[in-house]
C-alpha cells in the first residue's frame, strides 16, 4: 500500500499541470535530492547529453544480467548491499512509441501507468509491484534529442522503504548538460 501511495505522491502532488504534444496535460514532478544518497560522480548519455548519479553504494556491473539485456542497455548497476538493480539505455523513437508489456502470468501482480514532466524531460512511468519484486521503469523523451532513455529500478518489497529515498535522488537528478542541449536544440 505505502507504494502505491508512493506512485501518487510522486505523480499528484507536484506543480500545476503543463500542455505537451496532442494538448494532454502532464504534471511536473520535482523529485528532491539528497546529495548523501547518491554517487558524487555522475555518469553520461547520449555523448555527455545527459547526465544522471546513481544511487550511492550502486556499483556498475560487467556480470551478465541475461533476463535485464535487450537492444539499448547502456550500463547496469547493482546495490553494494541489498542486490537491487538499475538497468540504464537508450530507445529509438519517441515516448509516444513506448507500450508497458507487464507480466500478467502473476494474478497478485498490481500494474500502475503514469506520464508526467521532470526536469524538462516528458516521463512515461511504469510500476509492477509483485510479491517479489518491485520494478520501475521509467521512459524519458528529451525534445532536443531524436530518440529516449530508460531508468528500471528493481527492488525486493522488503527494501523498499529503505531504498526509495535514493533511486528518488537518483531519479531528480537526470538532467541535459546545459551547453550540449543547446548543440542538440541547433540541430
Amino acid at each position: 500500500m505505502r507504494i502505491l501511495f508512493v506512485f501518487l505522491i510522486l505523480t499528484l502532488a507536484c506543480s500545476p499541470a503543463r500542455e505537451r504534444e496532442g494538448n494532454q496535460k502532464l504534471v511536473e514532478a520535482v523529485f528532491e535530492i539528497d546529495e548523501s544518497l547518491i554517487s558524487t560522480s555522475p555518469y553520461f548519455l547520449y555523448d555527455s547529453a545527459i547526465q544522471y548519479q546513481v544511487p550511492n553504494s550502486w556499483i556498475e556491473s560487467n556480470a551478465n544480467f541475461d533476463e535485464l539485456m535487450r537492444p539499448g542497455v547502456q550500463s547496469v548497476f547493482v546495490s553494494g548491499s541489498d542486490s537491487s538493480i538499475l538497468v540504464v539505455g537508450q530507445f529509438e523513437g519517441k515516448l509516444s512509441n513506448v507500450s508497458f508489456e507487464p507480466d500478467t502470468t502473476d494474478l497478485n501482480a498490481k500494474f500502475t501507468e503514469t506520464s508526467f514532466l521532470t526536469n524538462d524531460f516528458e516521463v512515461k512511468q511504469g510500476l509492477l509491484q509483485k510479491q517479489d519484486i518491485i520494478n520501475f521503469k521509467l521512459y524519458f523523451d528529451a525534445p532536443a534529442i531524436s530518440n529516449g532513455f530508460y531508468f528500471e529500478f528493481y527492488v525486493k518489497p522488503s527494501l523498499f522503504d529503505e531504498t526509495i529515498k535514493s533511486i528518488e535522488s537518483s531519479i531528480g537528478s537526470i538532467k541535459f548538460v546545459n551547453q550540449i542541449k543547446s548543440n542538440y536544440e541547433k540541430n
